[in-house]
C-alpha cells in the first residue's frame, strides 16, 4: 500500500539470538556480520526508523529523518532495575518523533507518519533543528564554500 521495505536491524548484542526470532518473510534482517551494507548506509536510504531508546535515533535526526519511539517497557526501564536512567533528554519533549507506549499507539503514529509521506512533522522538525543547530549551519557553510570552490576551479 505504501511501498516501503521493512528492515529489522537488531542491536549487535541481540544478533546471536536472531535464530530464536520469528521474523516474517516480508521483513529483511540486517546484521553486522552478514550484510553487505553498513549501518550508515541503512541510515542514508531509510525514510524513517522505529526504535526504543537507542542513540541511533540521533543519526536519523542528524539526517533530518523521522523517528518513531516504541517504549512499551518504559516503566520497567526507568524503574531503577535497569542501567538506563532518565536524563536531560526527554523523548516526549526533545525527541524526533512521537513516543508510543502501546502497540496500538505505535500503529496510529505509524499511520500518521505514512500518510505524511514518511516526512518529519512538527514539533519534531523543530526538535531536530534545535538539536543539530550547529550542524545545519556548518552544512550550509560547507555547501557555500564547496560551491565557491567549484566555481573558482572551473574558471
Amino acid at each position: 500500500m505504501y511501498g516501503y521495505k521493512v528492515i529489522f536491524a537488531p542491536h549487535k548484542n541481540v544478533e546471536p539470538y536472531l535464530e530464536q526470532f520469528s521474523v516474517p518473510d516480508y521483513i529483511s534482517v540486517w546484521n553486522t556480520l552478514a550484510s553487505d551494507e553498513s549501518i550508515q548506509q541503512l541510515f542514508q536510504v531509510a525514510k524513517f526508523m522505529i526504535t526504543d531508546y537507542s542513540s541511533v535515533a540521533f543519526e536519523m535526526g542528524l539526517l533530518g529523518k523521522a523517528v518513531l519511539y516504541y517504549q512499551f517497557d518504559r516503566d520497567t526501564i526507568f524503574s531503577g532495575i535497569h542501567i538506563a536512567q532518565e536524563g536531560y533528554f526527554s523523548y516526549e519533549r526533545d525527541g524526533f518523533g512521537p513516543v508510543s507506549k502501546t502497540e496500538n499507539e505505535l500503529i496510529e503514529n505509524l499511520k500518521l507518519l505514512l500518510n505524511n509521506g514518511g516526512n518529519v512533522s512538527e514539533p519534531y522538525f523543530s526538535n531536530i533543528q534545535n538539536t543539530f543547530l550547529f550542524s545545519f549551519r556548518l552544512f550550509v557553510l560547507f555547501c557555500f564554500v564547496t560551491e565557491s570552490f567549484s566555481v573558482a576551479q572551473a574558471e
